[in-house]
């Protein structure tokens, strides 16, 4: 390479012989090309110092070349790997982070196609009921209407038929005494014209003659009031969600730190006899302002700050305690009423009732989810059944209860605590103590896969004995699983990827009892402890 340099009085690189390769590597000695650097120096068996190869004022025909200084490959080398870190994290911000969205919106395109076809069935077949519900009415009127026709028709005739039948009747008798009066003339007889009696008398008072008003067929324009009638298509309207799941702080990738642990410690006024069953972070951007809603066995709905002071308490409406809660995306609360089989508002403390299920269902658990619907799971105790359901505002759009494939029940009735919740990729998380299962389906209601606990796969020092109380999902679509079984192992939580594949337990956090769980938007972690009375906040990611 040396000669074909000298003879041609051109430089070239190393790796693909390019002419006047601007970069150098002073311990190798080598000159590469700006392409081949990354290349030259993935070679690990030694080390490399890259630099600008700067060339000096020629000299006769010949160019002389300087070499770089120390100081000139160090600060490169330095810039290679401040990028490198900077490439890096990019890539593991698009790859674990924003990518994964752009999936979710495409997995939702066919959803949201096959919701608009089947919304547009549905019109079809309410304008086809609407156009036969008005032809039986149009039908009904027209009928009527040709029923009174021939009854007035009827009517009118009997009328001209009596008038017609009395003038024949009186023309007839003056045809006959004009025939006998004219005899009477034409003899000469005088006891005819003794006995001659005038009868005009009785001819001159004729009828009167019937007039007639027959009837009209009066319409009117009636199309705009027909159209009115018949009904009308709302408009549509396209809206963009720019909130969760969608939100800013939800793009900043939070890997799993090494040591979860235990940054808050709140103390409520829960406790043994009366233990905190449930809560729903009110989320604030500032971790500080953020604000929790717990329930447990009486009456009250509290919610306390960061600091466990109790900032609000609401009685329930019908005096039973609540059974859930749930905060919408505007800050209201919801809860579910057992024992009246309704869902709930609170509003400014005024409570309005949202949902009342039929007899046999009942409400006990809820969510909401990222579109701003409520999430509901129903148990009906007379048929040992259980699903979930979707509302939008008071009216049911969805029901989710049976395995698509094998028409099997997707959620096992056990008469025990259940909780759900919706992950960020708009999956329906459904927690069962009394089955041992986690099990998760699509927006649509299909069933992606069931958890039953750390698969045989992880080691551990414990027996396998799945008990799942709470569960929550974070900004990654990471599932979050409150594992309450005292059994063989201390109470612990499990993190889940969103396909279902374990990642790792939180036990470390001296976790105690039955627990339920909420993540804020800032992926921190609330633990209620439900016979200790404390909520905990747990740093995780």
């Amino acid at each position: 390479m040396e000669l074909r340099r000298r003879a041609k009085d051109v430089l070239q690189c190393h790796l693909c012989e390019s002419p006047d390769p601007p970069m150098y590597c002073d311990i190798c000695q080598t000159h590469l090309c700006k392409p081949c650097v990354g290349e030259h120096i993935s070679d690990e068996s030694k080390k490399h110092k890259v630099g600008v190869f700067k060339k000096q004022e020629k000299q006769g025909s010949r160019a002389k070349y300087r070499k770089c200084s120390p100081n000139e490959h160090e600060a490169e080398t330095s810039i290679i790997e401040s990028q490198r870190q900077v490439i890096e994290k990019d890539l593991q911000e698009l790859e674990k982070c924003i990518l994964p969205r752009y999936q979710v919106m495409a997995s939702n395109f066919p959803i949201q196609k096959e919701e608009l076809q089947k919304n547009s069935q549905k019109l079809k077949n309410a304008i086809d009921k609407r156009r036969e519900n008005l032809n039986l009415i149009l039908t009904t009127i027209y009928l009527r209407l040709k029923f009174n026709l021939r009854k007035m028709d009827a009517i009118i005739l009997g009328a001209l038929n009596r008038q017609e039948e009395e003038n024949n009747k009186a023309i007839s008798g003056i045809t006959t005494n004009i025939e006998n009066m004219k005899k009477i003339l034409n003899s000469n007889d005088e006891r005819l014209f003794s006995t001659y009696i005038s009868k005009n008398s009785e001819f001159k008072n004729v009828p009167p003659m019937l007039n007639i008003s027959l009837p009209k067929f009066t319409h009117h324009q009636i199309e705009e009031e027909l159209f009115e009638e018949f009904g009308s298509l709302s408009s549509f309207k396209f809206s963009y969600r720019v909130d969760s799941p969608w939100a800013e702080s939800s793009l900043q990738y939070r890997p799993l730190i090494k040591e979860p642990r235990v940054i808050k410690q709140m103390d409520t006024e829960y406790g043994d006899t009366n233990l905190l069953h449930t809560l729903s972070c009110l989320s604030s951007h500032n971790d500080e302002d953020t604000r929790i809603w717990t329930c447990g066995d009486d009456d009250k709905l509290r919610l306390y700050d960061l600091r466990g002071e109790l900032v609000k308490s609401v009685p329930t409406k019908s005096g039973n305690r609540p059974w859930d809660v749930a905060v919408t995306k505007s800050g209201d609360l919801l809860y579910t009423d057992y024992k009246e089989k309704t869902v709930n508002i609170v509003k400014n403390s005024q409570i309005q009732t949202v949902v009342r299920l039929p007899r046999a269902w009942e409400p006990v658990a809820l969510c909401v989810s990222s579109t701003g619907d409520l999430l509901a799971l129903l148990d009906c105790d007379d048929k040992d059944e259980t699903k979930v359901v979707r509302y939008a505002g008071s009216s049911e759009i969805q029901s989710i209860q049976y395995n698509s494939i094998d028409g099997e029940p997707l959620y096992p009735y056990t008469a025990c605590h259940t909780h759900i919740c919706e992950n960020r990729n708009l999956d329906i998380c459904v927690s069962n103590c009394g089955s041992g299962t986690v099990v998760v389906v699509n927006q649509a209601g299909k069933l992606r896969f069931t958890y039953t606990g750390t698969p045989s796969t992880i080691e551990e020092p414990y027996m396998t004995w799945f008990n799942p109380y709470g569960i929550a999902t974070d900004s990654h679509s990471r599932i979050l699983v409150a594992d309450c079984s005292s059994r063989n192992h201390p109470y612990r939580i499990h993190i889940l990827d969103p396909d279902g594949q374990f990642l790792r337990f939180i036990d470390n956090c001296q976790l105690q009892g039955q627990m339920s769980l909420s993540v804020d938007k800032n992926d921190n972690l609330y633990v209620a402890e439900w016979e200790s009375g404390k909520i905990k906040k747990i740093k995780y990611c």
